[in-house]
Order: C-alpha cells, then structure tokens, then sequence
C-alpha cells in the first residue's frame, strides 16, 4: 500500500503537528508579549503588570454582576471534555503560561512586597 498513510502513522504525524503547532504557538506569544496574565491568579497577575508598568498597585475588589442562574453555567463533564479536545491548543498555551506564573509566583509576591 504505497502512498496511503495508515492509521497509526497518521496519529504519529498529526501528534508531531500539534507539537509543532503548540510550540510555535507559544513562542509567538513570548515574542510578541511583554507579559501574560492568568485569570485565576488575578491579583499576581494584576500586580505583575502594573509593576512593569512602573506603577505597582493592588487590584480594587469588584462585586459580581452577573445575574443568570447558577444552575445555568453548570457544565457536564461530558460537555467539558468535548470543550477541551475542540480547544486543544488553547489549553496547551493556558498550561505552559499558568505553569510559567506559578512557579514565579512566590519570588513575584516577595519581591513585589504587601
């Protein structure tokens, strides 16, 4: 069967293409941004760049708004698998940048200060 790429070697390929595609997704983003936040470590996140905005500050606490139902945002976990393997290189950027973040995190806070 010349020419026709098997099942298990088109898995292997596509694999090493989202590799691919994750890595060069992710140093697009170094390059091109100073800084990347993540939204549940908001107030490091927060702190960060406004220090290398050269202006530290604390982020003003803010009430939720939203006014829809609880019950309504709730997510299956069948519906959230789906989400994430449609949203496979999203997730694989938001790991490598919380990963990042995390693990400055303590050294942030310190040097940062109260």
């Amino acid at each position: 069967m010349a020419g026709k790429v098997q099942p298990a070697a088109k898995a292997v390929t596509n694999a090493a293409s989202t590799r691919h595609e994750q890595r060069a997704s992710i140093a697009h983003i170094m390059r091109a941004y100073a800084f990347v936040g993540i939204q549940e470590m908001y107030e490091i996140s927060f702190r960060t760049l406004t220090a290398l905005a050269g202006r530290p500050t604390w982020p003003s606490l803010r009430a939720n708004v939203n006014d829809d139902d609880e019950d309504e945002r709730r997510v299956t976990t069948a519906m959230a698998q789906r989400i994430r393997e449609a949203n496979r290189l999203d997730l694989s950027i938001y790991d490598h940048f919380h990963a990042r973040l995390a693990g400055a995190a303590p050294a942030l806070a310190e040097a940062l200060g109260p």
